[in-house]
């Protein structure tokens, strides 16, 4: 009879080992890669060509250039959004101080707005803040 207790406590703990990997675990890393890919397109495209001082069809020329970037901007948005909305795990990631909502809002906006410096510097320190790439404290400093 003890072994049998024994091996059925190994089962459920091996189940309840699988249940916290496969709905915990894997959405956290899952999300962990998503901010990766945010930093990284943060840093190849933080300094792009900007529409401030270009005539109309310059600044058109700018814009299709930019679609491809944009598209990924949007894309990475809809991802982090869905994961807010879908997983149980977004509750965790909220309590490490993420706000999720608003590093997807911040995405959103890079990826409709215009293609003016300003625009796309306070929503990429937007997204620093919220998915803390870097401290709003050590900023000030």
């Amino acid at each position: 009879m003890g072994i049998f207790l024994n091996a059925l406590g190994a089962i459920a703990l091996g189940a309840v080992g699988w249940f916290t990997l496969e709905f915990l675990g894997r959405p956290i890393r899952e999300f962990f890669n998503i901010r990766r890919e945010i930093r990284r397109l943060m840093l190849v495209h933080w300094d792009d060509a900007t529409g401030d001082n270009l005539s109309a069809a310059d600044f058109a020329k700018l814009l299709s250039s930019l679609a491809p970037t944009r598209q990924e901007f949007t894309t990475l948005a809809a991802r982090l959004d869905s994961f807010d909305q879908a997983e149980l795990a977004s509750w965790i990631i909220r309590r490490l101080g993420f706000d999720i909502p608003k590093a997807a809002g911040c995405l959103r906006r890079v990826g409709v707005s215009s293609a003016r410096r300003e625009d796309r510097d306070a929503n990429f320190r937007n997204l620093d803040i919220a998915l803390h790439f870097r401290s709003e404290k050590r900023r000030n400093i």
